[in-house]
């Protein structure tokens, strides 16, 4: 039975065990090397919460998808540098990093990266 994706994610991270989790939707590809790399990062440093590498966005023939004018993605490559510098990720406040995918993202990538699995906990999960 699909339930969809508001029952399922949360039900994932409820039967998760590890110290760090990871969402994947079912047409995600990830570098080889992308678990490593983040998870070097969060190691590095503890007060790292999630760590997600840029993304591309591909068609099915593994083509780089360009989008309309006006629309923006979540931290692709490619992504207008004006709109990248507003979503404020390289910021030191984590506030501002929020706010920056909070209201600069039409898609939220972040939310299928690396993260710590305790400090997820202390959030609402994904809400839909």
């Amino acid at each position: 039975m699909n339930r969809g994706i508001r029952w399922n994610l949360p039900r994932v991270f409820e039967l998760a065990r590890g110290q760090y989790f990871r969402w994947a939707a079912h047409d995600d590809l990830v570098a080889p090397t992308m678990l490593e790399a983040c998870l070097d990062v969060l190691e590095e440093d503890p007060s790292v919460a999630l760590c997600m590498p840029k993304t591309l966005v591909i068609d099915g023939d593994s083509r780089i998808v360009r989008f309309p004018e006006g629309q923006f993605t979540s931290g692709c490559v490619g992504e207008d540098n004006e709109r990248e510098r507003l979503r404020l990720l390289a910021s030191d406040d984590p506030a501002e990093r929020f706010r920056g995918v909070l209201l600069m993202s039409l898609r939220c990538h972040e939310i299928f990266g690396l993260m710590r699995r305790e400090q997820m906990a202390r959030t609402g999960l994904y809400r839909g």
